[in-house]
């Protein structure tokens, strides 16, 4: 008698580790193909949702960083453009004031 007890109480125990099991969301070896609802096609569904919202960050971030970029280089050159300018206008008064200063010389010779 007391082998067929311990039989039982094996059989219960594995019941209850099964259900404990299923309850938590881990298979057991005894309760894996049980485990098999057609939940496959809602998890690859959400792996495809997940890897879409993924790419939409990746490629937004990428957007907005050369868009960036690109103002701040922008920025930059019309920066250059005004120095030149600038710089321009100084070579081109110096030549006037020189040339103003030049020109009483010229008209005495």
């Amino acid at each position: 008698m007391s082998g067929s007890l311990y039989a039982a109480l094996g059989q219960r125990d594995q019941v209850k580790r099964e259900d404990v099991g299923h309850h938590l969301g881990t298979a057991t070896p005894a309760s894996a193909s049980v485990n098999t609802s057609g939940n496959g096609l809602q998890y690859a569904l959400l792996g495809l949702a997940g890897v879409l919202v993924g790419a939409l960050i990746t490629g937004g971030f990428n957007f907005l960083v050369a868009w960036r970029k690109e103002r701040a280089d922008a920025a930059a050159e019309s920066k250059r453009h005004d120095v030149e300018v600038r710089r321009a206008a100084r070579l081109i008064d110096d030549d006037l004031h020189a040339a103003a200063g030049a020109a009483p010389l010229v008209r005495r010779t």
